[in-house]
């Protein structure tokens, strides 16, 4: 940053000092990534996954409730009776009714089925292939996101590489620079090499920075879409 202020003053002929928004411009490069981890993560984390998931769970409870129809409904039944008279004597007379003192009670056992088989099975055969619908969607989903994070992945080492390149670009240009400087100083070099390894130096930044920001780019967008993070709002 100092260099480019310094080039436009002695170019433009400015005297006084070229004040900019940035103060400071870091480069450093990415970390380096396990394909094989990213696309266990996206298939863990991205939310058409565990959309789908949710999807097979519930056809897969619904599958196994229409199963069930062709059980029968089991149920248990009872009934209680009592009276009792502090004015009445027990009747022993058996075939005499005492509405007065009594106790009796009835426990009963019944099963209820709908003979429905026809119905019953469409339902259950519908129920589990929109189990398997949704099972078939899944892997092909899988497979798609697989091939969508090795492209994205491709792309980042593509903007690596040329990060990588663009530096030793930089490094190369400086070494010109430097070399164009200590000719000029010593009278061995002339004007017009010391301005064209200075444009040729800043060119190389600019381009190596450029890379830096594709890098970057790259990275977020595979990070993204491996569930590891979420856009800015």
């Amino acid at each position: 940053l100092e260099l480019a202020k310094s080039s436009i003053k002695t170019l433009c002929g400015i005297e006084e000092n070229i004040e900019t928004a940035e103060n400071s411009l870091e480069v450093t490069a990415n970390e380096d990534i396990n394909l094989t981890e990213y696309i266990l993560k996206s298939k863990e984390n991205r939310f058409e996954i565990k959309a789908l998931k949710n999807l097979k769970k519930s056809m897969e409870h619904l599958a196994q409730a229409q199963k069930r129809a062709y059980f029968p409904d089991i149920f248990i039944g009872g009934g209680l009776r009592f009276s009792h008279s502090n004015f009445d004597f027990d009747e022993t007379n058996p075939w005499i009714r005492d509405d007065f003192n009594y106790f009796s009670f009835a426990v009963g056992l019944g099963a209820r089925i709908n003979l429905d088989i026809g119905s019953k099975y469409g339902k259950e055969v519908q129920s589990y292939a929109q189990f398997m619908k949704y099972q078939y969607l899944e892997e092909a989903l899988i497979g798609a996101i697989e091939l969508q994070i090795k492209k994205l992945y491709e792309e980042y080492t593509e903007a690596k590489n040329n990060f990588e390149t663009y530096s030793r670009g930089e490094k190369a240009a400086k070494k010109w620079l430097t070399t164009e400087t200590m000719n000029y100083n010593i009278g061995l070099g002339d004007t017009k090499g010391l301005i064209d390894a200075l444009v040729a130096y800043a060119q190389s930044g600019i381009i190596k920075n450029k890379s830096l920001y594709d890098l970057k780019i790259k990275k977020m967008i595979l990070d993204y879409y491996a569930g590891q993070m979420k856009l800015p709002k």
